[in-house]
């Protein structure tokens, strides 16, 4: 796709939580003006792209063959016409801020297929619990060399955080287009379903817990202190991936359960880094979540649990997904 063909978008969106404040100590936040060019993805943006999706698979990243998926987004640009990755205006040579793009997951063994077959295989990996069944079993026959399946197109997409979630809409309404017109000139076989790869955090001390001293020495034994170290770590979490006291949240679940599934008996909750995860949760015919293995110096860097979400929405209510996500995020126009 020519570069000169993505649009720009502008934003005047508050620092989140936890940025620097005037230092007068008002608890107002400053406010910034932000150009961001859609640009295709290119070349250069290669190893940016492949720290992104390190951030979007966290401490499973080892299991991928990411160098492959960062290199697809590049070439899938390139031949296909499909994808975007966000920059700021006047700045081409600087890491995008976000990207969006498909590949359609199978399983066949050919070259150039490395990319599909490394996030194939890593998703019938975690879906592979009884609990998890019905999303095992639409990734795997869609997948297989020997289907004759409509196949299921998955949308890799991860942004920076603190990076305005209004992006979202015109990413993921150019990315559709896009695909619908390739599909269209190559006379490929129209998908089944979109898969949709997220994360969602541990979210649980958001509440009347706030009020508690960080550096409090004094804390109580037994139920009660583990419960202000949960909460501690959570807060902690939160502020590093730039999310708000009032983010979306969700009930928690068990492992391999949808994110809207069946109810969970822990008290634990679960926050969203992408608040369109809400809209995509309500369309999804199939979805699990499950818990990341915490990294190697989690209990050092107060990291609170993170988890993977896997959504698989019908290709028939793309355009709904668009139109919710579209009508929940969008700016509004000034007056």
């Amino acid at each position: 796709m020519p570069i000169d063909t993505k649009r720009k978008a502008e934003d005047d969106e508050p620092r989140p939580e936890g940025s620097d404040y005037d230092s007068d100590g008002s608890e107002e936040p400053d406010f910034i003006n932000v150009d961001f060019d859609f640009r295709a993805p290119e070349e250069i943006d290669f190893l940016a792209l492949k720290r992104l999706l390190q951030q979007l698979f966290y401490t499973h990243n080892t299991k991928l063959d990411l160098s492959a998926l960062a290199d697809h987004i590049v070439k899938t640009s390139t031949t296909q016409g499909v994808g975007t990755t966000i920059k700021v205006v006047d700045d081409e040579d600087q890491d995008p801020y976000a990207f969006v793009s498909t590949i359609q997951l199978s399983s066949e063994k050919k070259a150039g297929l490395e990319a599909a077959n490394s996030l194939t295989k890593y998703l019938l990996e975690v879906s592979s619990k009884p609990s998890s069944k019905s999303v095992h079993d639409v990734i795997k026959s869609a997948a297989s060399s020997t289907s004759t399946n409509a196949p299921v197109i998955a949308v890799l997409h991860e942004r920076m955080v603190n990076m305005p979630p209004q992006v979202a809409p015109p990413l993921y309404k150019m990315l559709l287009e896009e695909l619908k017109a390739s599909l269209s000139s190559t006379s490929a076989p129209q998908p089944s379903h979109y898969l949709f790869f997220s994360r969602v955090f541990s979210a649980d001390a958001f509440s009347d817990d706030e009020a508690m001293d960080e550096d409090d020495d004094d804390e109580p034994s037994g139920l009660a202190g583990a419960r202000k170290r949960k909460a501690k770590l959570a807060r902690r979490e939160a502020k590093k991936a730039g999310a708000k006291k009032d983010a979306p949240k969700t009930r928690a679940i068990s492992d391999g359960m949808g994110l809207s599934g069946a109810e969970s008996s822990g008290d634990e909750q679960l926050g969203l880094f992408h608040p369109e995860d809400i809209a995509i949760s309500k369309v999804a015919s199939h979805s699990l979540t499950y818990r990341f293995p915490p990294p190697a110096d989690a209990s050092d860097s107060f990291e609170a649990p993170l988890f993977g979400r896997v959504a698989l929405v019908p290709a028939g209510k793309m355009e709904t997904l668009l139109q919710q996500i579209e009508a929940d995020l969008s700016m509004p126009m000034p007056q």
